[in-house]
């Protein structure tokens, strides 16, 4: 229902087969089946073409690859604490042990640049506020332009890595 009317308010014309492909493989919210609709209705346009199911199957095919690999901020949290030796806990915590302050603005980074989250939102999720979000994320941009390194300690002792490194292994295996 919302679909049609948010296709009806496009100048495109819309087959009811198309609706029912976007309705079928579009899941999440509202502003997702908008954002479908007006990428359908640019590259019809752009490309001269005509709206069908095989269109919007392949223009779509990159919306529904990122939408298949949702990643979460617990998702992120896990992975993050499990690098550097600490809880999920540890990072919504109120310590600032080099270890686990190296994890919560890892975490902080990873969760703004891989999610849609916002400062706030994610400062809310993690227990902080967002000027302490910004400036976790700040750190770690900062370190990364420089191409530092980060040290924390394991029961085996200190540890060092850049953070280029840290972040790349880090997003493969929360994707």
């Amino acid at each position: 229902e919302i679909l049609k009317r948010r296709a009806g308010a496009s100048t495109t014309r819309w087959s009811p087969d198309v609706l029912q492909y976007i309705a079928e493989h579009v899941h999440g919210s509202v502003r997702e089946l908008e954002g479908a609709i007006t990428k359908l209705t640019a590259l019809s346009a752009l490309a001269g073409q005509t709206m069908d199911v095989e269109f919007a199957r392949q223009a779509l095919a990159d919306h529904f690859a990122r939408a298949d690999s949702v990643v979460t901020l617990d998702g992120i949290e896990a992975v993050a604490a499990a690098f550097f030796g600490v809880t999920p806990a540890d990072i919504h915590s109120t310590r600032r042990t080099r270890t686990i302050c190296a994890a919560r603005a890892v975490t902080m980074y990873l969760a703004r640049s891989q999610t849609r989250m916002s400062f706030p939102e994610i400062g809310r999720a993690i227990g902080k506020n967002h000027s302490s979000v910004v400036l976790g994320v700040k750190r770690i941009e900062k370190l990364l332009a420089e191409k530092g390194s980060v040290t924390w300690s394991t029961p085996a002792g200190a540890r060092e890595m850049e953070i280029e490194t840290i972040t790349e292994k880090l997003r493969e295996q929360i994707r």
